[in-house]
């Protein structure tokens, strides 16, 4: 008793010090487990204390077992264990404990080493003695401080700790209405919930199911829904009553109709609210000659009021997803409509502004493409005869006039071949008029034809020769042609050699994918940025769609030719870039979803 005393001057707290009493209770009964349930004016408190070595599955269930009836029946209770040669071993010891006006305020429960029945008789009489003092020093001492830190209203500490011991909301309703019952000595305690505006009755002490369809039942939910509006206390009992300070009844014609139908017991209501919504009502009957005291009910009430948070923890930890939706959707709302809370009225307009515009509002169509430019106009120049290339006259790039040079091949075979014709043709006419001096007709015809036909040889190499020399066609740039390395190599008939532009004009080519083909409009405005320039926009125009499709690196497309609206600047023949074709107005939703619908209706639908 000693050193209980010196831990609770000692400790700061009621709740400290009952922690800190688990301990030497433990080492003076030698006992591997002790329980403790204190109940305040506004809290409660559940202490368990586990010996070093003990297993707390195995010892917990029979004191918590033990310390439940104490709590039930409001007083002590021994229970023996013997082991398997009928010799007693352990006690399992509980009792109440009480305040000053011997009111029952929680219990205590241990196991502990006898080997008797007078021995456990003997140590429960102990266990009485110290558990006054432990009553007494708990009220007396710091009490008000212990209930003011473990009551707070919204301490999450507190309600898990209230809602740990209980599997749902509904066993912990059934444990109010008996703490309730055997707390205040009515002979009848209920508890309902409150459902929006709807009370649902979950239990009544002393009984396993309710009775939904008797008036009895009628009459209560009635007054409970009586109280949920009018509330928190409401009272009906006899007017003649001559206790001090019982309440007096007011005008409340469901509480007189539940009063009568109790036989004229006392009976009362009280609302508990969380959060300032009400969630918990309480109705309490007995005996018509002990009135409810005011105190009594505020009590009462405080008792209660740490377990209605725990309630909604329960039913939260025991909802499904769409409960807990729901439930969340109807809490927000409900904060919404209230006052202040604008940054989130805001939210829900911009939210409601956007999920309009996106129903209903309409948004430009566009449609990125790859796209590259080419002068809208050019001429190629290509080898004219087999031939060796002897020299080059101009680069890519230059500004070229009608008739300058642009490279020479070399004529020196066809110069000799020129001559050799021309020795052979003097050779056939020489034939030709001597067959036809000696009237050799026919040998005459035939070197006739000999001598036109290297005469056409003839005609064919002056023209090679002529053509040896490569010129402008006209006035222009030459795009392409640098022929500087290949200078002594010889080239073929025909090989493409040089490309020459009037001018400067461009011309843009697109490549639609065949996924959007319905915007492949002639006409359908552009606008164009290439790579070396991303912040230009050059604004374009289709001006001709091909008529078939082709492949280009691997994706099947339609070539769109475009043409500037404006003067390009900085742009030049080959670059390439980005073109957004512009295919109207289209609905917004329609703009975001219809690849993805799309993608279904070809993927998935068929």
């Amino acid at each position: 008793m000693r050193e209980l005393l010196d831990r609770a001057r000692a400790t700061p707290s009621a709740g400290d010090f009952v922690r800190a009493a688990l301990p030497c209770l433990a080492a003076r009964f030698a006992s591997p487990c002790v329980q403790i349930e204190l109940h305040g004016s506004a809290s409660s408190q559940r202490e368990r204390f586990i010996a070093d070595g003990a297993d707390p599955t195995f010892w917990s269930e029979p004191v918590e077992r033990a310390l439940l009836d104490a709590l039930a029946d409001g007083r002590a209770n021994v229970q023996l264990y013997r082991n398997e040669d009928g010799v007693i071993g352990l006690a399992r010891l509980a009792v109440p404990l009480l305040d000053r006006s011997g009111r029952s305020i929680g219990a205590l429960a241990l196991m502990a080493r006898c080997a008797s029945a007078p021995e456990a008789q003997a140590l429960s009489g102990e266990l009485q003695a110290l558990a006054a003092l432990i009553a007494g020093a708990t009220t007396a001492t710091t009490a008000t401080t212990a209930v003011a830190a473990a009551g707070t209203p919204g301490d999450a500490t507190l309600t898990a700790r209230k809602a740990a011991p209980f599997g749902s909301a509904r066993e912990l309703c059934y444990t109010i209405a008996n703490q309730l019952r055997n707390k205040s000595g009515c002979e009848r305690v209920s508890v309902a919930r409150v459902n929006g505006a709807h009370v649902e009755l979950i239990c009544l002490s002393g009984q396993a199911e309710v009775q939904h369809d008797s008036p009895r039942i009628h009459a209560l939910v009635a007054a409970l829904g009586e109280c949920l509006d009018h509330g928190p206390r409401l009272v009906c009992q006899h007017p003649d009553s001559a206790v001090e300070g019982a309440m007096q009844s007011g005008p409340y014609r469901l509480h007189r109709a539940w009063h009568e139908q109790s036989g004229g017991s006392c009976v009362a209501s009280l609302r508990l609210a969380d959060d300032g919504a009400a969630r918990l009502l309480i109705g309490l009957e007995r005996g018509s000659t002990q009135p409810f005291r005011s105190d009594e009910l505020d009590e009462l009430a405080k008792l209660v009021q740490p377990y209605v948070a725990a309630l909604d923890l329960l039913d939260r930890a025991h909802a499904g997803v769409l409960s807990h939706v729901r439930r969340a959707t109807v809490d927000w709302s409900r904060d919404l409509v209230r006052p202040r809370h604008w940054r989130r009225k805001a939210i829900v307009a911009a939210a409601a502004a956007f999920i309009g515009w996106l129903a209903l509002g309409r948004m430009a169509y566009e449609i990125p493409v790859p796209a590259s430019l080419r002068a809208a106009s050019t001429r190629r120049i290509a080898a004219p005869f087999d031939g060796v290339l002897a020299a080059v006259a101009i680069v890519p790039g230059t500004r070229v006039r009608s008739g300058d040079v642009l490279a020479q091949l070399d004529t020196r075979e066809i110069e000799l071949e020129s001559q050799r014709l021309a020795h052979e043709l003097a050779v056939a006419r020489l034939e030709e008029r001597r067959a036809f001096a000696e009237r050799r007709f026919n040998e005459a015809a035939i070197a006739r034809a000999r001598g036109d036909e290297l005469t056409a040889q003839a005609e064919l190499g002056a023209e090679q020769l002529s053509r040896a020399t490569l010129r402008a066609p006209f006035d222009g740039w030459l795009l392409r042609g640098d022929l500087r390395e290949q200078v002594g190599a010889r080239l073929a008939r025909g090989q493409e050699l040089f490309e020459v532009a009037p001018g400067l004009e461009l011309e843009f080519e697109l490549e639609l994918p065949e996924a959007q083909f319905d915007a492949a409009l002639a006409g359908a405005p552009a606008r164009f940025s290439p790579f070396a320039r991303p912040e230009q926009d050059e604004r374009v125009e289709v001006a001709k769609v091909a008529p078939v499709a082709e492949m280009r690196n691997g994706r099947n497309v339609f070539v769109l030719t475009a043409a500037s609206t404006g003067v390009p600047s900085g742009l030049r023949p080959g670059m390439e870039g980005i073109a957004v074709v512009e295919a109207g107005r289209r609905p917004v939703w329609w703009v975001f979803s219809h690849r993805a619908v799309d993608w279904l209706r070809l993927h998935v639908w068929p």
